[in-house]
């Protein structure tokens, strides 16, 4: 409306019925996290995680096949990991477009959408087959280029916005945990995809595809047919994804930010966007958000490391175990698999119960003992099956909630600062997701060339992972202690004080009857739906509104009170309108909501 006028606005793209999100309920209901939390990741995920079980094999032994000279292997170790910069750059980009979006759709699902098409075209082009007789040089620059598309450009946009769509889905802690459990489970699904089901189906295509030398991995026509049905799994996946799901949080927001910028005409101004550094500041200042990341980023390097050189390691130990190396990658695959599929029933209720700080905690102590039975007992094919389950049994909690406890930390930064930083977080989060494949293919390259194709093959396939699991769990076990001495429980808080830990000296004076506990429970919301009495002389001097002995009293408590809670009762400039202003300042949502719920 403008000068009294209306005018017509022209309809965007996402303002159209066809785009439109097939969820209308106000509350994620079983359809939509199953639909677009479960199968849309698994199957936009899916591409990259067969990368990371399988890029190695087939670098050495398809593209580069009799080439393996000492320039190519220096080649094949470099390049993933000067890579990983071109992929944080992508990432942290990728971010900053999501958080600039402001459509109908939202600020992640549209680039879901795009991503149908994107991700399912770069997913194809590593494996062309070249003419014979190309240059190695060719075939270098070639796979750089084809590589970078890929991690570099279109999986980052997918995977950032796939990301964000928990934090952005909704306020619920138990309706988030259900979510993020789905999307860690589709990522683990596809990753057991890639141990599981792809060796046998590589084998069936060496039987149609022969390679020269090997009768488990085909040429590059059967990579080529096999990443074109990939490809178009994951253009349907993202679809489905794109139209189940909804960003009930964005919404919200964009409501907000409508009636902020609404000037005196009535016209609607576009809400000023973040800069990159506001946010950073706002992230990296939490300390809570580095301790969640910190331990994300040694989780997933040291994951995608057992990955990556899982069939190395049972094309190395196959024959000594007395089974087939296809056969073996696909038992450890099962075996690995279905504890953690059993552990999505337990993980979000016993998070619940006790919190995801002990939970992880204990998951981990279990994952680092199974590590250490199968890497001493690595030639025993029996003794590193059972090493394996109980590793993955171990880093399930870990796996379901991360990004739980990264939407939990989002929360506590937009009560804290007054806005919200998903893009940036979730580009972090997605960096180190993307760039932890091709530095773990790096990597592995490297100890396979440097101590052979047993030893360097054992130390990525078990024990990385396991000194990753010993290191984050000593490290969460000193910043617990750390945290407890700091902040000793009050006596006061039951279920009702939200787990919040209260120095027993700044307590807040005894309440008074009418006025509401600071760590009240049930009585203290009994209190305050008590009609409100009307004031009289008595009432209003305790208050300090009649000055006097009384009032001194009431104001010196009210200061007290302030310097508890950390904030005044005034609304604070910039916080937002849906969330209270926080209590306890930098400590608003710790360390119960961060840590030790669902």
């Amino acid at each position: 409306m403008s000068n009294g006028t209306n005018t017509e606005t022209k309809k965007g793209f996402f303002d159209r019925a066809a785009m439109r999100s097939r969820v209308r309920s106000a509350n994620v209901k079983l359809p939509e996290a199953a639909i677009g939390y479960l199968v849309g990741p698994f199957c936009g995920l899916l591409a990259n995680c067969l990368f990371g079980s399988f890029l190695v094999e087939y670098f050495r032994k398809v593209l580069f096949a009799g080439d393996t000279t000492g320039g190519v292997e220096t080649f094949l170790t470099i390049f993933p990991i000067l890579s990983a910069i071109l992929i944080v750059a992508g990432n942290l980009v990728a971010g900053q477009i999501i958080e600039r979006t402001r459509t109908r759709a939202g600020k992640a699902r549209p680039w879901i959408l795009i991503s149908a098409i994107t991700v399912a075209v770069a997913s194809v082009l590593m494996f062309i087959p070249l003419p014979e007789g190309t240059s190695k040089v060719f075939k270098m620059v070639w796979l750089a280029i084809a590589y970078n598309l890929f991690y570099s450009v279109a999986f980052p946009l997918y995977n950032t916005a796939n990301s964000a769509m928990v934090p952005v889905s909704t306020r619920n802690g138990k309706q988030r945990g259900l979510l993020a459990s789905f999307v860690n489970m589709a990522t683990l699904g596809g990753a057991g995809a890639g141990s599981i089901v792809m060796p046998v189906v590589l084998g069936l295509l060496a039987g149609v595809f022969p390679l020269d030398g090997s009768d488990s991995i085909p040429g590059a026509q059967g990579y080529l047919v096999l990443f074109i049905v990939i490809a178009v799994i994951t253009f349907l996946g993202c679809l489905v994804q794109y139209y189940f799901t909804r960003e009930r949080v964005t919404e919200e927001t964009m409501a907000q930010e409508a009636i902020k910028q609404q000037d005196k005409a009535g016209e609607q101004k576009a809400a000023p966007a973040l800069s990159m550094g506001k946010q950073a500041k706002a992230l990296f200042s939490d300390k809570f958000f580095i301790v969640v990341i910190i331990f994300y980023f040694l989780y997933q390097m040291a994951g995608g490391i057992k990955n990556g050189s899982m069939q190395s390691f049972t094309l190395a130990l196959g024959n000594s175990w007395g089974i087939e190396a296809s056969w073996a990658m696909s038992i450890l695959g099962i075996v690995g698999a279905v504890p953690m599929a059993v552990a999505i029933l337990f993980v979000a209720p016993l998070c619940n119960k006790f919190g995801k700080q002990i939970v992880v905690l204990i998951g981990m102590a279990l994952g680092a003992a199974g590590g250490v039975l199968a890497g001493i007992f690595y030639e025993n094919f029996y003794v590193v099956a059972v090493g394996v389950a109980i590793k993955c049994l171990g880093s399930a909690p870990a796996g379901y909630m991360i990004l739980a406890m990264i939407a939990d930390v989002l929360d506590h930064g937009e009560a804290k600062n007054g806005f919200r930083c998903d893009g940036l977080a979730m580009s972090i989060y997605s960096s180190i997701m993307i760039a932890s494949s091709p530095i773990a293919t790096g990597i592995v390259s490297g100890l396979l060339g440097a101590f052979g194709d047993v030893d360097g093959s054992t130390v990525s396939s078990i024990w990385i992972e396991t000194v990753a699991y010993g290191h984050d769990l000593l490290r969460r076990r000193k910043i617990s202690d750390q945290r407890q001495a700091d902040h000793p429980r009050s006596p006061e808080g039951g279920s009702g004080s939200c787990g919040r830990r209260v120095d027993p000296a700044r307590r807040a004076p005894a309440p008074r009857r009418g006025r509401v506990r600071p760590h009240g429970g049930r009585s203290a919301q009994r209190r305050a739906a008590r009609p409100v009495r009307k004031e009289g002389p008595q009432l209003r001097r305790r208050r300090g509104k009649i000055p006097g002995q009384a009032g001194s009293q009431a104001a010196e408590g009210g200061s007290q009170k302030e310097e508890i809670t950390g904030s005044s009762p005034k609304k604070r400039p910039g916080a937002s309108p849906g969330l209270l202003p926080p209590r306890g300042g930098e400590g608003a949502f710790l360390p119960r909501n961060i840590f030790r719920r669902a």
